[in-house]
C-alpha cells in the first residue's frame, strides 16, 4: 500500500510563521533557506512532530523519483517492489532490535536492490545532519551511473504538493554535498582503484558486486572499518554470485546458515536473497506478452506446447517452488534470447535458490541438473559436521558434529 501523505497533520500557521522568521535570520540565500525549511519539516531529530517520524520507505516513495527502466515512462516515484520490501523488512528488523544495519544481499539481475539502497542513502543524508554515505561500485562506469542517479534524485526531490525542492546542494565528479544546516555528503567511487573510498568516517556504506572485485577482502575490510558499529549506521553488501569461492561467498553463507539456525552471525550480517521466480515482472505475460495477458493465463496453444516439452529441471521447479507455465516460458525465452541458451549463465544471473547461484557461477564440471535430481533421491544425512584434521596423517578423519556445516555424512563408517 502506498503511503498517503495527507495523513500528516499540517503545521499550525503560527508555527510556520515562527519557522519562516528563524530561517530569514540564518541566510538571505533562497536555496540555503530551502535547506532550513526542509530540515524544519523532515529532519529526523528536529523536524516537526509526526513528520520527522515518517519511516524511510514511506518518505522515499512519496518524495524520491528515478528514471524508469522503460525510458518512455520517464521519471517515476521509487515505490518498493517485492524484493526491495524484503530488504526493507530485514533493515527494520535490525533497527527495531537496536542493532546497526548490516545486510548482505545475493540477488538476481534487475530486481532493483541497488536502486533502493541508493534511495536509502539519499534519505539517510538529506534527512540527517553531518551524515556521510559512500557508494563503491565494481566498475568506474557504474560508479558514474550511480552518481547520475543520485543527482537525479536531487533534481526531482518532491514536496508533498508535487512541486520541487530547490535545495542548496553542490556536486562534483565524485560527490554530492548538501549545504547548511544539513552538512551531509554522498561519495561514489570504484573498486577498480587500489584504495577505494575516501578514508573519512562514514555513517552509510553501499558495496556493489563485491563478488567481482579484485582483491575484494582487503579493499572491503578497509571500507568497513570506516563505519562505526553504532545503531543508526548502515552497511549494504550486494552482489550476484561469481563462483563458489571467495570473500563475498563465504560471508553470505555464514550469515545465511546462521539465520536459518535462528541467530545473527558474529559478522553482524543479515542475509537477504530473492529468487527470480519471486519477482512479479519475471513472467512471459508481463514482458514478452507486453501485459496483454493476465499472469498465469497464457494462450491455450502455448500452454499445451510447454506441457508437452517440460524438462526434468522444469518439473523439479514446479515441484519445489510451485512455478506456473507463465514463469517457465519467460525462463526459456530469457535464456535463449539474452544468454544464448547457456543455462549455467542463466542460473548465475537468475538463481532459483542460493545454492544454485554459487554452483552455477563456478562453472562446475558435473551437470547441475543431474546433481539436483540425484540429491533429491538421497536419504537424510546421519550427521552434519566439520572435518577436524585435513593433513591426511590419520587413517580416519574425525568429524566434529555441527548443524551449521555443509559437510554431510550419508552413512556411518564401517570397518572393512
Amino acid at each position: 500500500m502506498i503511503w498517503d501523505p495527507d495523513s500528516l497533520a499540517p503545521p499550525p500557521e503560527d508555527q510556520l510563521e515562527q519557522i519562516e522568521a528563524s530561517i530569514q535570520l540564518h541566510s538571505k540565500d533562497f536555496r540555503v533557506q530551502e535547506n532550513y525549511r526542509f530540515a524544519h519539516l523532515w529532519d529526523r531529530n528536529r523536524g516537526l512532530p509526526g513528520w520527522r517520524k515518517v519511516p524511510a520507505r514511506r518518505w522515499i516513495q512519496a518524495h524520491v523519483k528515478i528514471l524508469h527502466k522503460d525510458n518512455e515512462r520517464g521519471m517515476v516515484y521509487l515505490v518498493p517492489n517485492f524484493g526491495q520490501r524484503r530488504l526493507e523488512a530485514g533493515r527494520l528488523w535490525m533497527i527495531r532490535h537496536g542493532m546497526p544495519v548490516r545486510i548482505i544481499i545475493l540477488k538476481p539481475r534487475r530486481i532493483g536492490f541497488s536502486t533502493y539502497v541508493e534511495g536509502l542513502a539519499f534519505e539517510h543524508c538529506v534527512r540527517g545532519e553531518n551524515k556521510h554515505a559512500q557508494v563503491i561500485a565494481h566498475r568506474k562506469d557504474i560508479s558514474r551511473k550511480v552518481l547520475a542517479m543520485m543527482k537525479g534524485m536531487v533534481r526531482h526531490l518532491q514536496r508533498l504538493d508535487g512541486t520541487k525542492w530547490d535545495l542548496a546542494i553542490d556536486g562534483s565528479r565524485h560527490e554530492i554535498r548538501i549545504g547548511e544546516p544539513i552538512h551531509s555528503t554522498i561519495d561514489t567511487d570504484s573498486a577498480e582503484v587500489e584504495e577505494p573510498g575516501h578514508g573519512d568516517t562514514s555513517t552509510f556504506l553501499h558495496l556493489t558486486e563485491t563478488s567481482r572485485w579484485k582483491d575484494a577482502e582487503r579493499k572491503a575490510k578497509g571500507l568497513l572499518s570506516t563505519v562505526a558499529k553504532y545503531p543508526g549506521t548502515e552497511i549494504y553488501n550486494e552482489s550476484t554470485a561469481n563462483g563458489d569461492t571467495g570473500w563475498y561467498r563465504n560471508l553470505f553463507w555464514a550469515a545465511w546458515n546462521a539465520q536459518n539456525d535462528g541467530y545473527v552471525h558474529e559478522s553482524g550480517n543479515v542475509a537477504i536473497f530473492v529468487a527470480w521466480w519471486e519477482h512479479h515482472e519475471y513472467r512471459w505475460s508481463q514482458q514478452q506478452g507486453r501485459g496483454e495477458y493476465l499472469p498465469g493465463y497464457l494462450p491455450q496453444d502455448l500452454m499445451e506446447r510447454i506441457r508437452d516439452t517440460l524438462t526434468p529441471d522444469e518439473e523439479a521447479l514446479i515441484e519445489r517452488f510451485g512455478l506456473d507455465f507463465d514463469q517457465l516460458w519467460w525462463r526459456r525465452q530469457t535464456c535463449a534470447q539474452d544468454l544464448g541458451g547457456d543455462w549455467d549463465e542463466f542460473m548465475e544471473q537468475y538463481p532459483a535458490d542460493p545454492d544454485e547461484a554459487f554452483k552455477a557461477s563456478g562453472r562446475p564440471f558435473f551437470n547441475l541438473d543431474r546433481i539436483r535430481l540425484l540429491s533429491r533421491a538421497l536419504p537424510d544425512p546421519v550427521m552434519t559436521g566439520t572435518l577436524i584434521d585435513m593433513d591426511n596423517t590419520q587413517p580416519i578423519i574425525p568429524i566434529r558434529p555441527s548443524d551449521r556445516s555443509n559437510r554431510l555424512v550419508q552413512r556411518s563408517p564401517r570397518k572393512l
